[in-house]
């Protein structure tokens, strides 16, 4: 339950939170509405407990301060920490932000810009669009939605979070370094993946949200793209 309310309209107040520790390098944090159905993504997710032998990490909830924190065991590093008292979770509006361990960030995709991105007030915006290549700038979203980042932490070791939510978003990240997820509707339902590599990392993201098929390959090279093409008779 929450205790004070965000001041957006149809603010949600009694919210229920939801840990499912899927094994040993990844972890579900789900925030939904206790007395409402809100919109999920209606996919198939693979979120079942496959087997908890040594977890890598170690899970902190404050009632003091309404923190949750996600450790890793090995180092100590803050893999992910977030305050929620400041929680907005309102009809069309929700909002999360998260310390990130380092300012190695990479995903939240699909953008124009660095493969690394930039914690300096950056904002990145999940809604996909098609544009001509000679008016896209910098950060402009581009025919992908991705809530998806690997962030490399200090030592060399890598976690992932994917946020489960097909709304559009805002994402916004902070020198701190800090991360903001903001949402426009939907639940807040975040996987956090612990590597400890960034190859790990991505194997256990696709094994969350499902392997690609492998492609024939006599399909490979063909794609096109309207802008610029000049076809001859």
């Amino acid at each position: 339950m929450r205790t004070s309310s965000s001041g957006f309209p149809n603010d949600v107040l009694n919210l229920i939170l939801v840990i499912t520790f899927i094994d040993d390098n990844a972890l579900r944090i789900k925030i939904t509405d206790a007395n409402a159905k809100r919109f999920e993504v209606p996919l198939p997710i693979n979120d079942s407990l496959k087997q908890l032998l040594t977890p890598s990490y170690d899970v902190t909830l404050d009632s003091k301060t309404s923190e949750i924190i996600i450790t890793r065991k090995s180092s100590r590093t803050i893999i992910f920490k977030t305050n929620l008292s400041q929680l907005v979770y309102s009809d069309q509006f929700l909002q999360l932000s998260s310390y990130l361990p380092s300012p190695y960030i990479y995903g939240i995709g699909e953008n124009y810009g660095s493969f690394l991105k930039s914690v300096n007030w950056t904002r990145l915006t999940l809604f996909n669009t098609d544009k001509e290549p000679a008016a896209i700038k910098s950060g402009f979203p581009l025919y992908g939605s991705q809530p998806f980042y690997l962030s490399l932490e200090k030592d060399g070791n890598a976690n992932g979070v994917f946020l489960f939510n097909s709304n559009a978003m805002d994402v916004i990240l902070q020198p701190t370094p800090a991360i903001t997820f903001r949402p426009i509707g939907g639940i807040l339902d975040f996987f956090i993946m612990l590597g400890p590599s960034p190859s790990n990392v991505v194997q256990q993201y696709t094994g969350i949200v499902g392997r690609t098929f492998m492609p024939p390959y006599w399909s490979l090279g063909f794609h096109l793209c309207r802008y610029g093409l000049q076809f001859c008779e």
